[in-house]
């Protein structure tokens, strides 16, 4: 930026062409500096296009799963913890399910371990950013 600027400032043909005087120079750099190159990750956010994947998996040999029964409401009691309540609804519906086949048992033991891989990998990466963040932060200061 400052390379373009400089050349762009001094009457040097053919090196240099002199379009800008200094008080001019000054100004832009002001501009930029204190516009652009502050809000560049606002704009680089807003600018990049967003993509969004669907991913559904299908398994040979394991037959679909069949959509849940529609099931009444339950009343909400303000007295338990929603993450207890959400405990206690799927260990009913795993009591109230048919039985564990072993290739099911293996899938979702195949399962788990991958995403805790990725759960793994996504905490560090965010750790990551968060000290990069910090850092940036210190810096401009």
């Amino acid at each position: 930026f400052k390379k373009l600027l400089v050349k762009h400032s001094l009457q040097r043909p053919p090196y240099s062409i002199g379009v800008f005087s200094t008080s001019q120079v000054q100004a832009i750099t002001d501009y930029v500096l204190n516009t652009y190159f502050r809000h560049f990750d606002m704009y680089k956010y807003a600018f990049t296009p967003k993509v969004r994947i669907d991913i559904s998996f299908h398994y040979d040999g394991i037959p679909e799963t069949p959509p849940p029964p529609s099931e009444p409401e339950l009343p909400v009691v303000p007295d338990k913890d929603p993450a207890e309540e959400e405990v206690e609804v799927e260990e009913q519906a795993l009591e109230a399910s048919e039985p564990e086949t072993e290739e099911m048992k293996k899938l979702r033991e195949i399962i788990q371990v991958a995403m805790g891989a990725e759960l793994k990998q996504l905490q560090t990466r965010l750790e990551n950013f968060d000290t990069g963040a910090r850092f940036k932060d210190k810096q401009a200061s």
